[in-house]
């Protein structure tokens, strides 16, 4: 009896865990409606093909800015070190290049392709390397 009690327990929490999940997909809104005027562009078969990361003037922000007129040019196979002082803006760098943190202004592209106007869709249904 013990062990259907618990067997129980554990399905209903399950069960309230799934709704959770279903209600977080359902609530949050899409990325894609943040980015005005997103083209949803899709991106080539074969992107990316050198690596090449530019960062031109890039201001982004969650709640303040977090950075402020970046700009930066990763050369294709190259290493880059990024150090700083803590809250220096190293994990908001990385957010933004990620599409993670809002641009307010400003462009990252990978190999010319501007990563924040192209879809998100798109990107994710690239085959990994």
């Amino acid at each position: 009896m013990a062990q259907a009690i618990k067997t129980w327990t554990m399905m209903e929490m399950s069960i309230g865990t799934v709704s959770r999940v279903q209600q977080l997909v359902n609530d949050t809104p899409s990325e894609d409606l943040y980015r005005d005027g997103c083209s949803g562009a899709v991106v080539p078969a074969d992107w990316p093909t050198s690596g090449a990361i530019e960062f031109h003037d890039v201001v982004a922000a969650s709640t303040t800015p977090a950075l402020t007129n970046v700009s930066l040019d990763i050369s294709p196979g190259t290493k880059t070190l990024i150090c700083g002082a803590s809250g220096s803006g190293k994990t908001s760098l990385l957010m933004s290049l990620l599409s993670i943190l809002l641009i307010a202004s400003g462009q990252i592209t990978i190999d010319g392709i501007d990563t924040y106007r192209a879809s998100h869709h798109a990107r994710s249904a690239q085959p990994s390397t």
